[in-house]
């Protein structure tokens, strides 16, 4: 600008001093504090009054994402519901005791008549005194078997883990459907233990050419859980 008012001094000219040659020349009083409440300032009051307070929450029903919430989902960096990997899976398991009766036909093949833990819905045993027992489950996933039994017969013996869509009456080494073999020596409780993965057309079965001794029913047992 050409000229500039200067309290005490009136309107300078073209030679007028800038803001920097001001410095030390504008008392306090000359330049009062300009301050102005919320009051004095048109619309002010309105447009805070429709702020949130600086602490404050939001409800999941206030947030913009795909998916779904619920409780075994969370939101995800790009603004979805995804459910954890590995995880948010219902918990199933079944235990089976006192397996040392076979089938009358599938003479291979060990019932699991007897259920003695059982923990959600996913895993069903089936017992049957003809063809044996088997397990099927829900859903596909990664299951943790393990099966024990007690062996006298003098001789080591083998427990055989299958997975088909059928039984098959056989206990051998080179079986198509065998995807585990236990060895157990005489006088002694052992067997096999893996994890596999199950789909809802398999049936997971046990073979033995050997009758376990049931003495102690907790020395021949099955348990199957899934782990995700």
């Amino acid at each position: 600008m050409s000229k500039m008012y200067i309290p005490g001094q009136g309107w300078g000219g073209s030679g007028a001093k800038s803001f920097s040659d001001l410095s030390g020349q504008l008392s306090a009083t000359q330049v009062p504090d300009a301050e102005l409440s919320i009051a004095k300032t048109n619309g002010l009051q309105t447009a805070l009054d429709g702020k949130a307070a600086s602490s404050h929450a939001h409800a999941v029903s206030d947030i913009t994402a795909t998916g779904t919430p619920s409780s075994s989902t969370y939101l995800r960096g790009d603004g979805s519901w995804q459910t954890p990997s590995g995880g948010g899976i219902s918990p199933s398991l079944i235990r089976c005791t006192g397996i040392s009766v076979k089938g009358s036909t599938n003479t291979n093949v060990l019932q699991l008549a007897t259920v003695a833990e059982t923990v959600g819905t996913g895993i069903t045993v089936t017992s049957d005194a003809t063809s044996g027992g088997y397990i099927t489950v829900s859903a596909n996933g990664v299951y943790h078997v393990s099966i024990s039994l007690y062996n006298t017969t003098g001789s080591p013996q083998n427990v055989f883990v299958k997975r088909n869509a059928s039984l098959v009456n056989n206990a051998g080494a080179t079986d198509t459907d065998l995807i585990r073999i236990g060895s157990i020596t005489t006088g002694n409780v052992n067997g096999a233990s893996l994890s596999v993965y199950l789909t809802t057309s398999d049936k997971l079965y046990f073979t033995a050419p050997f009758t376990p001794d049931n003495t102690y029913p907790l020395f021949n047992q099955m348990v199957i859980a899934r782990v995700s």
